[in-house]
């Protein structure tokens, strides 16, 4: 082909070609543009991708962070929850255990609030009614209200109260209650709310009363009781004295409190000395002293003590002056009747003997033997008689005869009157030392004896040459409140008609009436001889 035909073919085909190819490069063109808008868009959203993903990284560790402080801030708000309500319930139990409530008002709203001690002070159930300045003030005793408003007020001017009052409960019961209250304010000083405590205050008020009321009591014994009372500390210090006290001695409690009272008390070392001794020591017996008054008179008191643990001592004294003064002048008196009375034994034992004497003389200047010896008896009767006199007069006591002393003296006497020597007859005396015999037993007593021992001189030894002639004369007791008189001999004994009832001498005539007179019962016993008992009361 030659270069003419080649370069007609050649040229459609180069066109066509250049086309194609341009169109291939355009395409390309197109395609290598949108893939790299595409590639430039998909690394702008890989980019915004990976920022995105960093910024959700960093606000996720943001919220993380922050849902951790939420939490940590939720957890601490819990605990501070739990706490606040472990407090209030310490708080609600303390003021259970302490009867203390608690109140506030809202100086705004005038909202009340009470805890729940409160209304139990009241009362009430927590919550059993709404609370309320004036719903409280109805509780609050009608004497004790108007202070309670005035107290309310001076806490509003910013002056703090406390107040004791009453309240009364709905089932009527009256308590008594401290009540304390305040204003609190804001940093500005506005005023809030007011704000307080009700302290039940109800036992002890109660056992200050039933404290007053008995220490009243022991004041008022104290005070009117007819006895003294002191006490003095350890250093002898007057501390108290009762009205009792200040009367007998003349000072008063004021004058003699703290004052070293002994001293003038006992002005006299000695008898200081004892009553200090006195004062310490804790006894139960009564010590009598001598004490000068205020105004210098002396008074005679008696005092027991009893000694603190402290060291000090209360005594108890009484004023025995009027007794001592009265039992002087007993003294005086009885010693008076002691003389006028020895003087009355004296003169009637001698009259007795001036008659005895008389009887003898009598009986000397008679020849008849029957009326010398009925002489020679009414004689040693007489002479019995005087003879207690005798010995009531030689004695210290007048109311009573010793008895083994009075048989021996009368014995004697009858043995001298018989004209029987003890070398002849026996005398045997058993008398315990120890029996005494009024006046009035001891004369028919003595008569009695006369009589019997007269009778057995006389009678129951016809034939005074026997050796063994013996009379036995006993007094003894025989049980409590009983005597027993025994006169025995073991002389001849008595005639076998004989009958003591029925006898017919004046001797056993007078035995009978003296045993009577006694009180006593009269018996035989049995022989050898003569022998009588007689039983008495003592």
């Amino acid at each position: 082909m030659d270069t003419a035909q080649f370069s007609f073919v050649y040229s459609p085909l180069f066109c066509l070609m250049t086309l194609l190819l341009g169109l291939l490069l355009a395409t390309l063109i197109f395609l290598a543009r949108r893939l790299n808008a595409e590639i430039t868009a998909r690394k702008q959203a890989e980019a915004t991708a990976h920022h995105l993903e960093q910024h959700m990284q960093a606000s996720s560790a943001g919220l993380n962070a922050t849902n951790q402080q939420l939490r940590t801030e939720i957890e601490n708000q819990q605990a501070a929850e739990q706490a606040l309500l472990k407090q209030q319930t310490r708080f609600a139990r303390a003021e259970a255990v302490a009867h203390i409530g608690s109140w506030e008002i809202d100086i705004a709203t005038g909202k009340s609030i009470w805890s729940d001690e409160f209304y139990r002070i009241f009362g009430l159930e927590p919550g059993q009614i709404v609370p309320s300045t004036d719903t409280g003030m109805q509780y609050i005793h009608p004497d004790d209200r108007e202070r309670t408003v005035a107290a309310l007020q001076q806490a509003l001017e910013g002056r703090p109260y406390r107040v004791q009052k009453r309240i009364v409960r709905p089932d009527g019961t009256v308590r008594h209650v401290l009540a304390e209250g305040e204003l609190i304010t804001d940093d500005s000083g506005t005023p809030k709310t007011l704000a307080g405590s009700l302290l039940d205050i109800t036992n002890r008020v109660l056992a200050e009363q039933e404290l007053r009321r008995q220490n009243e009591l022991l004041q008022t014994i104290f005070d009117e009781i007819p006895v003294m009372i002191d006490m003095y500390d350890s250093d002898e210090r007057l501390q108290f004295a009762n009205h009792e006290w200040e009367r007998v001695f003349g000072w008063t409690l004021a004058e003699a409190k703290g004052q070293k009272m002994l001293d003038h008390l006992y002005p006299d070392p000695a008898k200081r000395a004892v009553a200090l001794a006195n004062i310490r020591t804790d006894h139960s017996g009564w010590q009598e002293f001598e004490q000068l008054t205020r105004d210098s008179r002396r008074v005679y008191t008696r005092w027991t003590n009893i000694q603190l643990s402290d060291g000090s001592s209360v005594g108890f004294g009484q004023d025995i002056t009027a007794a001592k003064d009265a039992e002087r002048k007993l003294h005086a008196s009885l010693a008076e009747k002691e003389i006028l009375l020895k003087e009355i034994h004296h003169r009637v034992k001698n009259n007795m003997q001036i008659i005895s004497s008389m009887l003898d003389l009598q009986a000397r200047r008679v020849d008849d033997h029957p009326t010398i010896s009925i002489l020679h008896d009414t004689e040693t009767r007489v002479r019995a008689m005087a003879l207690v006199h005798e010995n009531l007069y030689r004695s210290d006591d007048f109311s009573r005869i010793n008895m083994e002393k009075h048989i021996r003296g009368l014995t004697r006497h009858l043995f001298h009157t018989y004209k029987k020597p003890e070398q002849a007859i026996g005398l045997n005396i058993n008398v315990s030392p120890d029996i005494q015999l009024t006046l009035e037993s001891a004369i028919p007593c003595g008569l009695l004896i006369n009589e019997l021992v007269s009778n057995a001189l006389k009678y129951a030894f016809p034939d005074s040459r026997r050796e063994d002639s013996r009379i036995l004369v006993s007094l003894y007791s025989e049980g409590p409140g009983t005597l027993a008189l025994q006169v025995h001999d073991n002389g001849i004994g008595f005639p076998p008609e004989f009958n003591v009832e029925t006898a017919d001498s004046l001797g056993l005539k007078l035995v009978n009436a003296l045993t009577h007179q006694l009180d006593g019962r009269l018996e035989i016993l049995p022989g050898p001889g003569a022998g009588f008992k007689i039983t008495f009361p003592q």
